[in-house]
Formats: structure tokens, C-alpha cells, sequence
């Protein structure tokens, strides 16, 4: 997060994020009169994150960088980046091109996506640990924009209804897959803007044990077993084999 900011600070002056502000709502509100039809993070067949505006947009460290994630609740704090390609999606969250940028305001819904179960990283696996009236907050261009949990559903790949703008709300949804690593439905989470209140991010800590590290350390048995198992059979093979 720290590295996010002094990008910020060192790349743009003051009137520069005002503008660069502006540009991004003037894009969101062209979203909202326009009823773009959203589709599965995770399928790309239909985006193309290169576009523009939408590239040049919130490119603060000019490699893709939108904004910062912060998940008090589960201890998640990750860079978001334009669009939802692999590359993107295994280092940090994306952001779903034709959903709202993450700058907030009335008639905006963004959708941040990121996996789930990555052996090496945790990304969003904790996601469904979160529960309604957490908070989480964006870091975007100096500003924190603090959003409440306030629904929670699991869905089919294809059903977007709940991703789309509502013209009297600030939404932000976070997107991963689920069950764990079976993938067949997407687990919505989605939080509505609240007032952002310092001294709670601050104090804000994780506030429930995550499932990331044991399934890591299961997946790590798991493969430790199939390793002493072969091993295993491969010097009871000799033996015989000796003895024959």
C-alpha cells in the first residue's frame, strides 16, 4: 500500500489526480448511460483490457496499476490492475473492464475479481469467510473509499444479474470462484459505499482465522504423500526384484 501511495504522490501533483478523478467519472457515467453488458470475470473470450480509454485510465504506475484493495477482515491488502486475464489474476485483483472504475460516486459498480486457491499466494481464498457489515476499502489516487459487505451470494458463471450498475448506488463486488478447486459457481460479495472512517481501518485487524494456509499445508501433505508413497514402492519393487 505504501508503494501505491508514493507512485501516486511522486508521478501526479495535486490538479493531476483532480483531472485524472474527473476523467474516470465522466467514463463511469458513459457506462451507466450506456447499460454495458457485463460478463464472467474469468472468461475473456469477450474483453479486451488494451482498449482505450479504458487502459490509459487510473494507469498510475503505467503498468496497469489501478488502486489498492485493503480487506481488513480476512488480511488481504493487494494492487488492483486493468482487466482479468491470467497475468493479471495470478499477481493481485482485476478489475472487470465494463464495470465502473474504482473511483466511487452514485451510479457506479465495480467488479474486482481474483482466484482462489493458488498454492503460493492467497489472493481472494479467504473471501468466503467475510460476513455482512465487514468493511473493506480502495485506496485510489490518495482518496479511501470505505464499502460495507451487505450481500452475499454464489452464483453460475453466467448469471451477472448482480453486477449490474444501479443508478442510485456506489457498489463495489469482489468475485472469485468456488467451491474450492472444483470452480463451477462464482461467490459475489458486495459491498456498498459507507463513510470512510480513519481511526476503524486503522484499528481494523484480521478478525477471523483464515482457510488459505491449511489448504496450502494439506495440498503440501497431499503431494508429500504421493512423493513417500512412490518412493516407497519403488524400493519394495527392487527388493523383490533382488530377491528374484
Amino acid at each position: 500500500m505504501e508503494h501505491y501511495g508514493s507512485i501516486v504522490v511522486e508521478n501526479l501533483t495535486t490538479d493531476e489526480r483532480a483531472a485524472e478523478l474527473q476523467e474516470c467519472r465522466e467514463y463511469n457515467r458513459g457506462l451507466l448511460q450506456g447499460g454495458v453488458l457485463l460478463t464472467d470475470p474469468f472468461d475473456m473470450s469477450q474483453l479486451d483490457p488494451s482498449a482505450m480509454p479504458y487502459a490509459g485510465l487510473l494507469n498510475v504506475d503505467q503498468e496497469g496499476g489501478m488502486a489498492y484493495l485493503r480487506i481488513p477482515a480476512i488480511d488481504v491488502e493487494l494492487m488492483i490492475y486493468h482487466g482479468t486475464e491470467e497475468e493479471v489474476l495470478q499477481k493481485g485483483v482485476g478489475h472487470l473492464q465494463g464495470s465502473s472504475l474504482p473511483v466511487g460516486g452514485t451510479g457506479t459498480h465495480c467488479v474486482l475479481s481474483a482466484h482462489t486457491g493458488l498454492n503460493d499466494k492467497k489472493l481472494f481464498t479467504d473471501l468466503d469467510q467475510l460476513e455482512n457489515g465487514d468493511i473493506f476499502y480502495i485506496h485510489v489516487l490518495g482518496e479511501i473509499l470505505a464499502y460495507q459487505v451487505d450481500q452475499i451470494r454464489v452464483v453460475l458463471p453466467e448469471e451477472t444479474e448482480d453486477l449490474k450498475i444501479n443508478a442510485r448506488e456506489d457498489y463495489v463486488t469482489l468475485v472469485t470462484c468456488t467451491p474450492y478447486g472444483i470452480n463451477t459457481h462464482r461467490l459475489l460479495v458486495r459491498g456498498t459505499r459507507v463513510p470512510y472512517e480513519e481511526e476503524r481501518e486503522q484499528s481494523d485487524g484480521a478478525l477471523r482465522k483464515g482457510s488459505w494456509l491449511e489448504q496450502y499445508r494439506l495440498a503440501a501433505f497431499a503431494g508429500l504423500s504421493v512423493v513417500l508413497a512412490a518412493a516407497a514402492g519403488d524400493f519394495l519393487w527392487r527388493r523383490v526384484r533382488k530377491k528374484g
